[in-house]
């Protein structure tokens, strides 16, 4: 009898060391945090651009809003910029991914660009940006050498918007081909 005792310890003791070591059915899956928005990538930027600024994203944050982040490049000159800002998609912008035109009116309603209440736009449309749909408005008021784009984005799961201003139509092609080479 002592000995069947001593076989059953052994066999308890080895069937729990078995599943412990063999991650049996008995494990749970670590669930998989969602990925952080990164800054879109600019694949190609002319002689006399650089960053100016780059905010990482949700590192200034208001309760109740989207956090987001954004970056802003310039020409040495002073005589354009463009300003990317990038981050989790606000509820007015749910859902109109594929509605060009709702996302911008939506947009302008919302008054976050240099273009809205000021200007009127001279062109609204839609383009590829980031290999997706988007919207843009072209604006300009060439009496006062100011000239411009807005393009907005929603590539799940992050809202890119892209705000730029020029001074002459030649540095307009500069920044359009800047905006083409945006990835995220």
């Amino acid at each position: 009898m002592k000995r069947y005792g001593q076989a059953i310890v052994v066999l308890l003791i080895s069937m729990v060391f078995v599943t412990a070591c063999s991650g049996g059915s008995s494990t749970v899956p670590t669930p998989t945090p969602s990925p952080t928005p990164h800054p879109p990538a600019i694949g190609y930027l002319p002689e006399g651009w650089q960053l100016d600024y780059e905010i990482t994203y949700g590192q200034y944050s208001t309760p109740g809003a989207p956090k987001t982040g954004s970056l802003k490049y310039i020409h040495e000159g002073n005589d354009a910029s463009i300003y990317i800002q990038y981050g989790d998609i606000p509820e007015w912008a749910e859902g109109k991914g594929y509605d060009a035109e709702g996302l911008l009116n939506e947009f302008f309603i919302q008054g976050s660009s240099s273009c809205t209440g000021i200007y009127t736009p001279d062109e609204i449309g839609t383009m590829t940006f980031c290999d997706s749909p988007a919207a843009y408005a072209n604006f300009s008021l060439p009496n006062e050498s100011v000239y411009g784009i807005v393009v907005l984005c929603v590539k799940e799961p992050v809202i890119i918007t892209v705000d730029a201003v020029w001074k002459t139509p030649e540095k307009g092609a500069e920044v359009m081909s800047i905006i083409g080479n945006v990835s995220y």
